[in-house]
């Protein structure tokens, strides 16, 4: 699905929200927003099988974008910008479309293939063991990268050194 979402932060959101929804908890829009935010980066996605739309399914339940408003396709409608971030990391190929033989490298939890260079957070370019010539070391490497792409947020890593 194209998307023409407008990117915005949660707390943002949030304010926006609750300005237009008085009767709404601050509390209970936050608990809403993140259980769908959890649920849009384990791959998780609508009955109709399209992709959750975060921001919309935070106010009325775990759909997409389509299934919400009755829309093929957002027209600058809000999107986390989290969720947008994650999005442009993919490469747009789906597992399922691909040949058996095709089928290398890196996946998130709904099938995308994700792109390595756009995963790789600044700090581990200054890293000794970005350049590392150890499979195991280059595997850990790799999966914590892919950490950061599932659950963004401060980018942690026990096995730093740094250059």
């Amino acid at each position: 699905m194209h998307t023409t979402y407008a990117p915005i932060s949660a707390n943002d959101f949030v304010k926006k929200f609750l300005k237009e929804n008085p009767s709404w908890k601050e509390e209970k829009i936050r608990e809403s927003l993140s259980k769908a935010a959890f649920h849009f980066f384990q791959g998780d996605s609508c009955e109709c099988g399209n992709e959750l739309w975060v921001i919309g399914s935070a106010a009325v339940g775990l759909s997409c974008f389509q299934c919400i408003t009755g829309n093929e396709t957002p027209s600058k409608d809000y999107e986390l910008e989290e969720v947008l971030e994650h999005m442009k990391r993919r490469t747009g190929r789906h597992i399922d479309t691909m040949e058996p033989s095709e089928i290398d490298g890196w996946f998130d939890d709904a099938g995308y293939e994700l792109d390595p260079v756009e995963t790789t957070p600044e700090a581990c370019y200054g890293c000794l063991f970005m350049y590392s010539q150890d499979e195991d070391m280059r595997s850990f490497c790799s999966l914590k990268r892919l950490d950061q792409v599932l659950y963004p947020g401060e980018f942690v890593c026990e096995r730093f050194r740094k250059l």
